[in-house]
Order: structure tokens, then C-alpha cells, then sequence
């Protein structure tokens, strides 16, 4: 079973939570039946030690082999890499965007922009969890535009969808930066007005934009749905054995470790709570909200929310919109959040070095229902 925030209404959610918890027993069934004749040689002699040893580096072999399969589920369902689902089958007016985010990243993005003009409204960069594509998101961008007025930019990381490129925890962080980098300097927006959303996995993205000072000082607030305290922490809770539990912060790589860094967000910041989520804890989202560092934070909680659903429970999107636009006109006192954190003399190298190494590549959306890997005319943006 693998980690999954997807839209359930195309039944992504389920899909991965089946995954995650076969991956899970895989997990414990292999190792109890590697340590239990292990376990048995240790009243051999020292060769039992060795021959523990031995079983004991093959089964953390294995669960490294495993953790970019578990975590970064871009090929679930089995068409997520070949077809993306388009704004326009939602009656959205688009545009479809290129980013360059180095390493051979070519980032596959939708912009989609409120009729009329617009530079007084709040645009928020989504991003996802870690499974599907930005299409599958499309039903709920339908509503955060209709119900909460706003502006959507929704960003495909490296190897998901069709954007290309393989996923990385630093590759997504520097996906984000090059999507936020754009936002940045588009002139049918207002700068001065862009929030993150994150979900899930996408939460821990946000957390680490939110943290550094030379990408938190282009947002106007944070907003994180069901995502978790790290990644280690996260797997943890699905090993039940007291030894088993402790081997993700033993062996993972990828930490998205957001509990050392929330203390570092000065953003305002909303945090969203299913308490019916069963693949993250909503204590982690409780955990997050009391060491977020910002002097404008909110927990709001949903009493029938599971990790995938909680953006259909009743209320939803007017405390979201609340938030959105609140946090979207308190933006001229920005300064005021990251003051000492940083000199003006480094927050504009820091823009400077990241203005000059993001480009991008645009084109308005099509007309089909959907996107493929051959039909994206571009348009090359300066």
C-alpha cells in the first residue's frame, strides 16, 4: 500500500491505501520469517550472530529498494504517465505551463486564472500528494475556483504525470521553488498575493518553501491539509511490531522532515484535520500547529474527514476561502513576518540566483479532455 493523498472520486485514495497496507504486511511478513531463524541461530554458537547479521543487512536492503516504489506513487493507476486529464472538461479557462527545474526537469503545469481582472485575488500554488497526476486534482480545483475565488496553479513534480524526470525529496522542494519562482513574476497576478497549498506529501513540500527565508518572503500564507510531522514518523505507524516500527528512521532517505522545520514558518498558516484519517494521524497536523513559528496559525478540524475526503466535508471551503483571502490582504505586512531572519542584501541574491535559474515554457490550454505527451503546443516564455 503506498502513501497516497489522490482524489477519491477517481478512486486513487482507495487504490493506494490498499497498496500501502500490502506493502506494509510485505514488509512484516518478510522480516518476521527472515529474523524468526535468525532469532533461533542466535542460541548457535557466534555463526548464528553472523548468519543474523546477514539476514538483518538483506531485509534493510530490501526496504531501501522499496522506498521510492512506496513513496512516490506517480504510476498509480497505470495510466497516470501517459494521460493527463484537462481544465477544460471542467469548464476551466487554462493555461498549460512548462517549467525548467534543472537536472532534465521539465515541469507540466495548469494555470488557471479568474475571468476578468484578477490582481486582486488570491492565488494559490497546489500541490499534491504523491500519487496520480494534476488531473486527477481537477474536480477539486473546480471548487477552490468557483467556491473560494481564487487562482490555481497546479504543478506536476519531476517523473509524475507527464512532466519528466525521476522524483527525489530535494527534486520536488526544487520543483516547488521553480513554480513559486514563476508566480513570482507573471503580470496577470498579484505577487504580493500567492499562498501554498499542500496536501499530504505535498505538505511537506510547502513546510520546507515556507521555512527558508528566500522563498517564504514571496508567500502570503500557507495552508496544509493531512500532512504528516516526517516521512520516517509517517511509515512508522504503519509497523504495529515494536521492532519493525523503528526501522523507517533507521533506513529512509527521504525524511520530509517537517517537524524540525516548522518552528521556521512565519507565514500565516492554516492547518486542515481529517480526524477520520487513518493513513496519517491528525495528531501529527495538532503536532505541526503547536510548533509552527507564524503569530497567525489556525487548526481547523473535520469530524467525518479521511485523508482523501476531508476537502468534501461540509464547511470546507468557506473556512478555507475565509482564510485565503484574510491572509491574502494582511500580504504588505510580509516584511514584518521574516523580520531578522535575514538581510535585504541576501534575500536579493537569493532571488536573483533563482530568477536567473527558472525558465519557463507556455501555452494556452486546449480544447480536448485530456493531455498527451504529443499534443502540447509551447510557447517559449521570457
Amino acid at each position: 500500500m503506498r502513501l497516497s493523498s489522490a482524489c477519491c472520486c477517481c478512486g486513487l485514495g482507495r487504490r493506494a491505501r490498499h497498496r500501502l497496507a500490502g506493502g506494509a504486511d510485505f514488509v512484516r511478513r518478510h522480516l518476521a520469517f527472515a529474523l524468526a531463524p535468525a532469532a533461533c541461530l542466535l542460541a548457535v554458537e557466534s555463526g548464528g550472530l553472523v548468519a543474523f547479521a546477514v539476514l538483518l543487512l538483506g531485509a534493510l536492503l530490501g526496504l531501501l529498494s522499496l522506498e521510492a516504489y512506496l513513496v512516490y506513487c506517480r504510476n498509480e493507476p497505470p495510466e497516470s504517465r501517459y494521460f493527463v486529464d484537462h481544465p477544460s472538461r471542467y469548464g476551466l479557462p487554462s493555461q498549460t505551463v512548462f517549467l525548467d527545474s534543472g537536472r532534465g526537469a521539465r515541469l507540466h503545469c495548469y494555470f488557471i486564472k479568474q475571468p476578468g481582472d484578477s490582481t486582486r485575488l488570491p492565488t494559490l500554488l497546489f500541490l499534491h500528494g504523491n500519487a496520480g497526476n494534476i488531473g486527477h486534482r481537477l474536480p477539486n480545483a473546480a471548487l477552490l475556483f468557483h467556491q473560494c475565488r481564487v487562482n490555481l496553479f497546479l504543478l506536476e513534480y519531476r517523473g509524475y504525470g507527464i512532466s519528466t524526470g525521476a522524483p527525489s525529496e530535494t527534486g520536488l522542494y526544487a520543483d516547488a521553488a521553480a513554480a513559486l519562482q514563476h508566480l513570482s513574476r507573471r503580470s496577470d497576478i498579484d505577487p504580493q498575493r500567492v499562498l501554498l497549498f499542500g496536501r499530504s506529501l505535498g505538505g511537506a513540500v510547502a513546510i520546507e518553501l515556507a521555512a527558508r527565508p528566500e522563498t517564504a518572503a514571496l508567500l502570503s500564507g500557507l495552508v496544509l491539509e493531512n500532512t504528516f510531522t516526517s516521512l520516517p514518523e509517517a511509515a512508522s505507524v504503519l509497523f504495529r511490531l515494536p521492532l519493525l516500527s523503528s526501522l523507517p528512521g533507521l533506513v529512509m532517505t527521504n525524511r520530509f522532515n517537517s517537524r524540525a522545520k516548522m518552528p521556521s514558518v512565519r507565514v500565516p498558516t492554516l492547518f486542515i484535520s481529517g480526524l477520520r484519517d487513518t493513513l496519517i494521524p491528525p495528531a501529527m497536523s495538532a503536532c505541526l500547529h503547536s510548533l509552527c513559528g507564524s503569530g497567525v496559525r489556525r487548526l481547523e478540524t473535520f469530524e467525518s474527514g479521511e485523508h482523501n475526503t476531508t476537502w468534501q466535508c461540509a464547511g470546507y471551503f468557506q473556512r478555507l476561502a475565509g482564510f485565503l483571502h484574510f491572509a491574502s490582504e494582511m500580504a504588505p505586512q510580509r516584511e514584518d513576518w521574516h523580520a531578522g531572519q535575514h538581510s535585504e542584501d541576501e534575500e536579493d541574491q537569493s532571488a536573483g540566483a533563482a530568477a536567473a535559474a527558472a525558465s519557463a515554457t507556455s501555452a494556452a490550454g486546449g480544447a480536448s479532455a485530456g493531455t498527451a505527451a504529443d499534443d502540447i503546443p509551447t510557447i517559449t516564455v521570457l
